[in-house]
């Protein structure tokens, strides 16, 4: 990956898509590779798929929130995938398996930025996520057993917390 100094991109869609494939390789490959998708997904309005969401900020002069955006009906998934087992997994084993992938995403993202920055711990919040799209780095959207997965990167120094989510209520709340 380049930087280009005109425009200060640090991370582009197809850096964060590259980087989306080597982990989804590594942890889920077993299973089935993500397809690409040709048109966003509806992560906001009464279309959003999106029903949890795990992040990990990215703290340092670049200030970074990594996100993967998921429906309940992949997550029991992922989580099954992620840790080769059958049948339906407690929340806390969903919420751990989702916050390593963001993990190991921010983590790669974190490793391509110029400046020394800090990666903090992955949170995993119910609901739908509210974020405006100018912040936005990169985006990857994909399915993964034909269900959208969105993994996006915005900027500015933000924290993910109850306040930045709708369709919430504190027992939802987790943090890995």
């Amino acid at each position: 990956m380049s930087i280009d100094s005109q425009t200060d991109v640090l991370l582009g869609d197809e850096d964060l898509a590259q980087i989306v494939a080597a982990t989804w390789e590594s942890y889920l490959d077993h299973v089935d590779g993500l397809l690409p998708a040709f048109d966003p997904h509806p992560t906001t309005g009464p279309e959003s798929f999106v029903e949890l969401h795990a992040s990990v900020v990215i703290d340092g002069p670049t200030p970074s929130l990594v996100s993967v955006l998921v429906g309940d009906a992949v997550s029991g998934l992922l989580a099954a995938a992620m840790l080769h087992e059958e049948g339906e997994l407690p929340d806390e084993d969903v919420a751990d398996a989702l916050g390593e992938i963001a993990n190991v995403i921010g983590g790669n993202v974190k490793a391509i930025l110029p400046e020394v920055s800090a990666l903090g711990l992955p949170q995993v919040l119910r609901g739908k996520i509210r974020f405006d799209s100018s912040d936005c780095l990169a985006r990857h959207d994909a399915f993964w057993l034909g269900h959208p997965v969105t993994f996006v990167v915005t900027g500015g120094p933000r924290r993910v917390d109850e306040d930045s989510v709708t369709d919430t209520d504190n027992d939802d709340f987790w943090k890995v």
